[in-house]
């Protein structure tokens, strides 16, 4: 069984990692403002202080106001409310109704009536009040990985974000991933060095032709890399044109690399194919 689809490298954990530990820190967050709402100790602005604090740290924060929740612990709001408030006129006309109503009719009459009245008063009590406690948290909650989805699309888009991903997949060996990751971060930006880096691939992958189009397109564009002549020359005579690599072995040769005192090893290579392509040899 082969591992290698499986590998991951640092750097695709670490591209990962912020948008999860953000949607956690929404997550975390929105509890804290959904609870702290229901606890009459906290006002507004202490809310809203434990809900951004909770948001900007959540290992720190949120160990605070569970302490905090623990020793100040009282009942809630609603359950304090709903515990001391008396039954209202409304509810005791209610009750007094559905006595009546029992009296005088059956026992299913009497079910349909008492689900007709209390349905109202059920909502009053349960359902609005829940509704109310869930409707900031969740605009909050919404708000923010909204937010933060767009943020890290754009991120996940730019022209670094795409140059990072083609290192790594370099890195793992997976030359279609690497290739394509170039090529979007080119549809960006014209960068020569880029151009350079996926024409390399691009030779190692077979895809001559558009290799040799990307060393061309570096060159233009003033790539540095003194290689640069060596490794367009290679394409030429991949490409069985051995005139055209002729001349791009001599610039090559006549280059700094091959002027030093101890030249680069591909000097001697470039020498000997530039020697057989004068004396009318091809091949390699």
């Amino acid at each position: 069984m082969t591992t290698t689809r499986w590998q991951i490298s640092v750097g695709q954990i670490s591209e990962w990692l912020p948008p999860l530990l953000y949607a956690a820190a929404v997550l975390i967050s929105a509890w804290v403002l959904s609870d702290a709402r229901r606890r009459r100790r906290f006002s507004l602005p202490a809310v809203a202080a434990w809900t951004f604090a909770t948001l900007i740290s959540p290992p720190i924060i949120l160990p605070l106001y569970l302490l905090t929740r623990i020793l100040t612990r009282q009942p809630d709001a609603t359950d304090e409310v709903a515990a001391s408030t008396p039954p209202t006129d409304t509810e005791a006309d209610e009750s007094v109704t559905l006595a009546s109503i029992s009296d005088d009719t059956g026992g299913q009459a009497d079910d349909q009536s008492a689900k007709e009245i209390r349905r109202p008063l059920w909502r009053k009590k349960y359902a609005l009040p829940l509704l109310y406690a869930l409707a900031l948290p969740l605009l909050y909650t919404l708000a923010l990985l909204s937010a933060g989805a767009i943020y890290f699309y754009r991120d996940y888009h730019t022209f670094d974000a795409h140059l990072t991903r083609a290192t790594n997949a370099r890195l793992l060996g997976k030359r279609a991933v690497t290739i394509r990751a170039y090529r979007a971060a080119l549809r960006l930006a014209d960068d020569a060095h880029t151009r350079k880096l996926l024409a390399i691939q691009l030779a190692a992958d077979g895809q001559t032709e558009a290799a040799l189009a990307e060393f061309r397109a570096a060159e233009r564009g003033g790539e540095p890399d003194e290689l640069l002549p060596f490794r367009t020359a290679h394409a030429l005579d991949t490409l069985d044109r051995p005139a055209e690599a002729h001349l791009e072995y001599q610039k090559f040769l006549q280059g700094n690399l091959c002027a030093r005192s101890l030249p680069d090893m591909r000097c001697a290579e470039a020498s000997a194919r530039t020697q057989q392509i004068q004396s009318g040899v091809v091949g390699r």
